[in-house]
């Protein structure tokens, strides 16, 4: 009977043994396969981030600098119109003025973010 035991208990601790290293291995390879299975998210949005840079530094470049440019040439037309009406300023200049002064403040914060991108 004793042998018996010393037999079974060989044949469960080698089974569970087994058991244990199969259930390793197969976790080994889920993991394996998503990371592997993961560079493709990875490329993708590296991609799509690439893009969305592109975008916003072309939103930057034209768009904004276009509107600002037109800001800062209007404020100077609307200072050479007063200036020749003999006004020396007005509400609305300095309205436009601080608004141009905030422009620019956006400007070089837009600057910065793409510098850091």
């Amino acid at each position: 009977m004793r042998e018996e035991k010393s037999v079974y208990k060989a044949l469960f601790s080698e089974q569970k043994s087994k058991k244990v290293e199969l259930k390793l291995q197969d976790e080994i390879e889920d993991w394996t396969g998503r990371a592997f299975g993961l560079e493709e998210f990875f490329d993708d949005a590296l991609a799509e981030s690439r893009t969305k840079y592109i975008l916003a530094k072309d939103i930057w470049r034209f768009d904004f600098n276009e509107a600002y440019g037109m800001v800062e040439e209007k404020v100077s037309d609307y200072k050479k119109a007063l200036d020749e009406l003999g006004v020396d300023s007005t509400p609305q200049l300095k309205q436009a003025e601080k608004d141009l002064a905030g422009i620019k403040k956006l400007d070089d914060e837009m600057k910065r973010k793409l510098d850091q991108f």
